[in-house]
């Protein structure tokens, strides 16, 4: 745990203390301590503390000595301004900072530690209730803030609620840039109306630095996501699955439901050509994470990391995707399928850069895909139905090959099902590249049972 270098405390007021209590029964009784501001200053130590067991917890002060005082009670603890910086340990810079308005904590009690011991005490923290107003975090060195308006956190019930969360650059985008010249980076901007949380016992987070959520909601989600990957990409840098990537965490955590809605989830990637970029949105969001647990806990689980999504892609075609990672092995599975019909057109901005496929005329009536996989390879099916089709496959710089686009319009006979009622469906395979994110496998699996569809010489039949 970070350790405390330095703490500066500004006018405290003290407010209705029993001092005939405190002289005749040596009771300490306050009623509220109001703090006009603190400064603290924490250090990050070289090494991390070894996570302890659920056994093993205990509260975060064991006990406090206070000669002379044999009962204590505090109704009401205020902070009216505090700031606090965590610093490294090696050269002191400042690794995040962090600025509060308005802090209140009620409910502190305290009970002896031992009978025998009447003069030491131990929190008791039952009855605690911790709010705070506005507050903004500073992180990685001033490249992002955390911003909030209001933040309650009961103990008793283990809830946390926070309102109006936003995360973001607290750069503008030129400096964002110039900060990671030369190098493939991510610039993230998000913000919910409410975050809701069940499950978070304050003391296991404090005791065992891990933390086990029953249920954590996100209402009103709106992200953009900027990826610049115009550089060249690390041949060596593997990427694992996300079931592998947790596994692989060094904290252990565990979250049994994550729900989230939200009006847009936009996604903007600049490609090795600096005159080509990946842009899509999904809007209408409503979704489910479940299972997620890292490190031992993810390997001694018998449940799947499942994930589960619906939406509206570029806000007009409604999908539905649902993933299952099991812990523990080197696999995955995904089912997809789209509803309604729409202008097969109005996809060529992600398609185009995605899948070097370009759409002309016709309507998409639905498409469903599944398939299994690994961090090497997946393979499954496709059917896409449609009509009044027209098509062109790309070459890799994006222009018409001619051919294979003939071809592709000569077999596919403008629909699927065909004038037989027969129902083409298409083998879905790729190879995984390693060094590339998730979605870019997805991106690649649908996309070879796309061409299958329109490629004669592609594995697909008629059913």
């Amino acid at each position: 745990m970070p350790m405390l270098q330095k703490m500066e405390i500004g006018r405290a007021h003290i407010k209705d203390v029993n001092l005939i209590n405190f002289i005749w029964e040596e009771s300490l009784e306050i009623f509220q301590i109001d703090l006009a501001s603190v400064n603290l200053a924490l250090i990050k130590p070289d090494t991390t503390k070894e996570l302890k067991s659920e056994k093993e917890l205990k509260s975060l002060m064991d006990s406090i000595k206070l000669p002379g005082i044999k009962n204590i009670s505090l109704n009401h603890f205020i902070v009216r301004d505090m700031n606090l910086h965590e610093l490294d340990a090696q050269d002191g810079d400042t690794l995040s900072s962090y600025r509060s308005k308005d802090i209140h904590i009620k409910g502190i009690g305290f009970r002896k530690y031992e009978e025998e011991d009447s003069h030491t005490f131990t929190p008791e923290l039952n009855d605690m209730v911790f709010l705070m107003g506005e507050q903004q975090f500073l992180l990685d060195n001033g490249l992002y803030s955390i911003v909030f308006d209001s933040l309650v956190y009961v103990h008793k019930n283990e809830s946390l609620d926070i309102d109006k969360l936003r995360i973001a650059p607290h750069i503008s985008v030129d400096s964002f840039a110039r900060r990671n010249a030369g190098k493939n980076y991510d610039r993230i901007s998000l913000e919910l109306n409410a975050l809701h949380v069940e499950g978070l016992g304050l003391h296991r987070i404090i005791s065992t630095g891990a933390l086990k959520l029953q249920k954590l909601e996100v209402d009103s989600l709106q992200m953009d996501l900027f990826r610049d990957r115009s550089h060249p990409i690390d041949p060596n840098l593997n990427i694992p699955l996300p079931n592998k990537m947790l596994e692989d965490l060094g904290i252990k955590q565990s979250i049994d439901t994550l729900r989230f809605n939200g009006p847009k989830l936009s996604y903007y990637e600049k490609l090795p050509d600096s005159n080509r970029h990946l842009e899509t949105y999904l809007t209408g969001l409503k979704g489910e994470i479940r299972n997620i647990r890292s490190a031992t806990w993810a390997l001694e689980s018998d449940e799947p990391l499942e994930i589960s999504l619906q939406s509206y892609l570029l806000g007009a075609i409604e999908l539905d995707m649902d993933f299952e990672f099991p812990y523990g092995k080197d696999a995955f599975y995904m089912h997809g399928r789209t509803s309604g019909s729409s202008d097969l057109a109005s996809m060529n901005p992600t398609l185009v850069p995605a899948m070097n496929i370009r759409f002309g005329e016709g309507r998409l009536d639905g498409l469903s895909f599944q398939a299994r996989g690994n961090s090497h390879h997946m393979e499954g099916e496709l059917i896409m139905l449609y009509s009044n089709l027209e098509v062109e496959l790309l070459r890799q710089n994006k222009e018409k090959n001619k051919t294979m686009s003939w071809i592709a319009n000569a077999v596919v006979k403008q629909s699927n099902p065909n004038k037989k009622g027969k129902t083409l469906k298409a083998t879905i395979y790729a190879e995984r590249d390693a060094n590339r994110e998730f979605i870019k496998y997805i991106m690649k699996g649908v996309r070879s049972g796309i061409v299958n569809t329109f490629n004669f010489l592609g594995k697909n039949r008629r059913e």
